[in-house]
């Protein structure tokens, strides 16, 4: 999250944070006390409820005048640019889900995505951007995905969307 404020102008997102911390847990969260620089338009305290519900449950309370979606997991890091760069992607193609690719790759593969229309990576990429007129259409994360492979069940049920992976 230090990241998106770091490398995001702040008038172009909204930045839900659902927490499924147990309420009853002694641990207590304060994200804006390390440097006062993160800014959370939403926090979200909820009991665990998996990680498609909580996906859905963000989006639920996201503005609904913010045309585009953006899940991510804690695990991303995002660099200077992220959002324009993912938004032109959907721009060029509707239909276009994105999902960039985090895995392990060399310089020349990473030279390789450069040149080419549709790149293909590895597209487990702990995140996944959308028009939210697309996340309407696909009725949402299937929340019989608890933890793992809700990405998965989400790119099989709609193959008629381009998944950009790169």
């Amino acid at each position: 999250m230090g990241n998106i404020s770091k490398y995001t102008n702040r008038e172009d997102y909204e930045l839900i944070f659902v927490d499924q911390n147990s309420p009853e847990s002694n641990r207590v969260i304060d994200l804006n006390a390390r440097h006062h620089r993160i800014d959370i338009d939403k926090h979200l305290k909820i009991n665990h409820i998996g990680m498609s519900a909580a996906m859905n449950l963000g989006y639920k309370n996201s503005n609904p005048n913010y045309p585009y979606i953006c899940f991510m997991h804690n695990d991303v890091f995002v660099w200077e640019g992220w959002l324009s760069i993912l938004r032109s992607f959907i721009e060029k193609n509707p239909k276009t889900i994105i999902m960039p690719a985090q895995g392990p790759y060399s310089r020349d593969d990473v030279k390789k995505f450069y040149t080419e229309e549709n790149p293909k990576g590895n597209d487990d990429a702990g995140m996944i951007m959308m028009t939210k007129e697309i996340f309407k259409k696909t009725g949402g994360w299937d929340e019989r995905f608890k933890g793992v492979y809700q990405d998965v069940g989400f790119r099989a049920r709609f193959p008629e969307y381009h998944f950009c992976t790169a």
